[in-house]
């Protein structure tokens, strides 16, 4: 086995483990109120994206649908990343791997 195989399976390992582990985030759905807070359940203004940098309002509500989206996207992500690697070869490149492993990526980079 290569080592850069096991890093492979090393990497696949904590993700696993990340996945089965409840969320750290504040839980979903989150929703967007005035065009730039945020709320989620029961918690007012989880996040506010208007700030003294963003003045087109377009923006500001570009940035909001993103933010209030967040917690469906990680769950879309999760079902991702849970895509098993091909077992023919230890670096597949088939579209379902290479998705798996954008998902893994982002999730890693999202604390998820």
């Amino acid at each position: 086995m290569t080592d850069a195989f096991e890093v492979m399976m090393d990497a696949l390992d904590r993700t696993e483990e990340a996945l089965a582990k409840p969320a750290k985030h504040t839980p979903g759905p989150w929703e967007i109120r005035d065009g730039s807070f945020i709320d989620a359940p029961g918690m007012t203004c989880l996040a506010n994206v208007r700030g003294a940098h963003v003045t087109d309002q377009s923006e500001c509500q570009a940035n909001a649908k993103l933010i209030a989206a967040a917690p469906d996207m990680a769950e879309a992500l999760k079902a991702i990343a849970k895509h098993e690697p091909c077992k023919a070869q230890a670096f597949c490149r088939c579209v379902a791997c290479d998705m798996s492993r954008l998902a893994r990526i982002a999730l890693e980079k999202a604390g998820v």
